[in-house]
């Protein structure tokens, strides 16, 4: 609706409404505006506008190989329908956390049906023991031999009696005879796909459905005509925006056991002394379990899972390819953050004779960059670039000469800003530029024909206008127009 309250106030209101199928969701867009013309030069409004934006197709939809490290894929998935962390209530009390991991035991060089089994976050320290000794049985008796008197064990004693020692106290060791029990809690690290720090999280939270991100925008603006010579235009304005759609994070953290030697020296100590034969014999022997146990684990430490080394990788249910495939690692969206600014816009033109022009404009805007604090989120690794400098300004002229001939000049400068674009992340430098234009208007000769040339970065100022694009130096424009 358009109203004219009064020859000089006039009022504009406006609502729309949408419906989107993927969001499922209705949007309403109001809009009102008041317009005042004190006199037919000068024009004075304020307005109120809420908008929105939908989910491009990729954050709805994108289903890509991103890439792969170490062998396991890494997939960029869009949220339009969300994504849940599988739980399991009983696995709380044994690793901490009630999600489900995918074990990478199992997964390499080949896939077996074991590969993706579900566990805990951690390792049973049972099945990593018995993965041990089968380990320490495979090596033959006299180089075990060799192995226990280089640590001090079994010295001096002859072979023909040592021999069969070092196997008896092998068969004592079978995981059937030392049962060893215990669990490995792990703790969960989302790897950086830039090759950052890994960042350790304790829990995850489900990948809510996008929705639209809106916008509320208050403006303020004067439009004038002074003297007949200088039209002059003032916008300020402020918005808040909420619910931005963030980049491609990585969401399905990997699984590491940083404490599984620690853990499974204890546990081993414990199920030595819980074999009274082993435990006597290594008694006789001058050994304790405590000792015995750290000896075996240090032998297998070539074996074992490092404090680096991923075990398993937790998987959100709907992009899980089940047990016998190999676990991936998930990319995706989310919607976060709130942010409120203000930005002031200037123009103004002189025309200061028939022949002679003067231009200038200005753009202020409060901030170019919000990290997860200023958008009002725990997660450090959410952050939002403006994309577009907090400071740039222009200002030139132009001049008509008799005959048809001109020239125009301007000079511009652009502050330094930060970007973060989707794989697009660094700074841009700030840049001034000075252009300078001719042309010639043949209407004099041929009605309508005219030619211009224009020298854009006239000094060769090499710079780049957005992070991952050229660089731009010197450019040369000639434009040949002819009017109907």
């Amino acid at each position: 609706s358009s109203i004219e309250l009064s020859p000089k106030i006039d009022l504009t209101l406006a609502l729309r409404a949408d419906y989107n199928n993927i969001v499922d969701d209705i949007q309403i867009s109001p809009r009102a505006a008041v317009v005042l013309k004190p006199t037919t030069n000068h024009t004075f409004r304020a307005s109120f506008n809420r908008a929105f934006s939908s989910p491009g197709t990729n954050s709805n939809f994108l289903d890509i190989v991103a890439g792969q490290t170490s062998g396991i894929t890494i997939r960029g998935r869009g949220a339009g329908r969300g994504f849940t962390w599988q739980r399991n209530p009983a696995f709380d009390a044994i690793a901490g956390t009630d999600l489900v991991a995918s074990s990478l035991n199992g997964c390499f060089p080949a896939v077996s049906a074991a590969c993706g089994t579900k566990t805990p976050v951690g390792l049973p320290l049972g099945s990593v023991y018995t993965s041990m000794y089968n380990g320490l049985a495979a090596i033959p008796t006299a180089n075990l031999l060799a192995v226990l008197r280089q640590n001090g064990i079994l010295v001096g004693a002859p072979d023909n009696v040592a021999l069969p020692t070092v196997t008896a106290l092998v068969q004592l060791l079978d995981p059937a005879v030392t049962q060893v029990a215990g669990f490995s809690r792990g703790v969960m690290g989302i790897v950086s796909p830039t090759g950052g720090a890994t960042q350790i999280v304790s829990e995850l939270s489900d990948i809510a459905p996008l929705t639209q991100t809106t916008t509320q925008t208050i403006e303020a603006g004067y439009k004038g005509l002074m003297g007949d010579k200088v039209l002059f235009a003032l916008d300020i304005y402020y918005s808040k925006k909420e619910n931005f759609i963030g980049p491609l994070l990585v969401e399905s953290p990997l699984v590491f056991v940083p404490t599984l030697t620690p853990d499974l020296v204890a546990a081993l100590t414990t199920a030595i002394q819980n074999n009274t034969t082993l435990n006597g014999q290594l008694g006789a022997l001058g050994l304790n379990a405590a000792a015995v146990a750290s000896l075996l684990t240090n032998l297998a430490a070539g074996s074992l899972p490092g404090a680096s080394t991923p075990v398993a990788i937790v998987q959100a249910a709907e992009n899980d390819p089940g047990v016998g495939s190999l676990p991936e690692l998930m990319l995706s969206y989310r919607n976060f953050g709130q942010v409120e600014f203000w930005g002031v816009d200037a123009s103004f033109q002189v025309l200061a004779s028939k022949e002679l022009s003067l231009f200038g404009n200005i753009s202020i805007v409060s901030d170019d960059f919000f990290d997860n604090e200023e958008l009002g989120e725990s997660n450090t690794a959410l952050a939002v670039a403006l994309n577009a400098p907090t400071f740039k300004a222009k200002f030139g002229g132009s001049y008509a000469f008799a005959g048809g001939f001109g020239v125009n000049a301007s000079a511009r400068y652009t502050e330094g800003f930060p970007v973060e674009s989707g794989p697009y992340v660094g700074d841009v430098d700030s840049y001034f530029l000075m252009d300078l234009g001719v042309g010639y208007d043949f209407s004099q000769s041929v009605q309508g024909l005219r030619v211009d040339m224009t020298i854009q970065n006239l000094l060769d100022n090499v710079h780049r206008e957005f992070y991952g694009a050229a660089r731009i130096g010197r450019m040369g424009i000639a434009r040949l127009t002819y009017t109907f």
